[in-house]
């Protein structure tokens, strides 16, 4: 936990040092804002078997902070805020039981952008995220039975207080006046939250869609 914070902390120091350094057409900065559909796949070989997910949107917003680089490359720090939603259903012997998960985050994403100087290429981005869990609230409930219902309990503490996870995806940024810019971008996410944990399972897979929207100066 202490290695991934500070390894967040030095990034952004090395970001404001070399701004600093550098001058203001190297800087950049901005908001964002979007929505998110998630879900998580249990480690192959569990004993419940996942027969179909549902994906209710959840949304996010957050700041960057990055330099460009040099060419075509720049370094972005971001701050988001995410609630995700997971609905699954799962076979469980002779029943099926509804789960829900509602998990919120405060994500930190350190990312590559290549972007090249082309009005109709894409720019490219990635990088890994250092991931605080804020809130984790579960629901479950049987077809068949009153057995294994749970009304919307809290499972922070059965799960990782930081996680990470991969990000990767594609934007366009559009001018609008000097140095602002209009950002759209489609965002992958690929994780692992649980581990050896006696509660769940002793693994989940975590994958998300992000549909983002935002404002940058540089």
């Amino acid at each position: 936990m202490k290695k991934e914070l500070l390894l967040h902390l030095v990034a952004a120091i090395l970001i404001i040092a070399g701004t600093s350094c550098l001058g203001s057409d190297k800087f950049i900065y901005g908001f964002k804002g979007g929505i998110n559909y998630s879900r998580i796949d249990y480690q192959e070989g569990y004993v419940l078997f996942v027969d179909n997910h549902s994906y209710p949107p959840g949304y996010l917003m957050g700041i960057s902070l990055g330099i460009n680089l040099w060419n075509d490359f720049a370094v972005i720090s971001e701050v988001n805020f995410q609630a995700s939603n997971v609905k699954m259903h799962i076979l469980d012997g002779t029943d099926i039981i509804d789960q829900e998960f509602k998990l919120t985050f405060l994500k930190f994403p350190i990312l590559l952008r290549y972007c090249p100087d082309l009005h109709f290429i894409p720019y490219l981005i990635i990088g890994p995220s250092f991931n605080y869990l804020i809130k984790a609230r579960y629901s479950a409930s049987a077809v068949f039975s009153d057995l294994n219902t749970k009304n919307d309990i809290s499972i922070k503490n059965k799960l990782p207080s930081i996680s990470t996870s991969m990000e990767f995806g594609i934007g366009k940024k559009i001018n609008l006046a000097n140095t602002v810019f209009l950002l759209f971008e489609i965002r992958g996410q690929l994780g692992i939250l649980v581990k050896d944990n006696s509660f769940f399972t002793p693994k989940w897979y975590t994958k998300g869609l992000q549909f983002v929207c935002g404002l940058n100066l540089n």
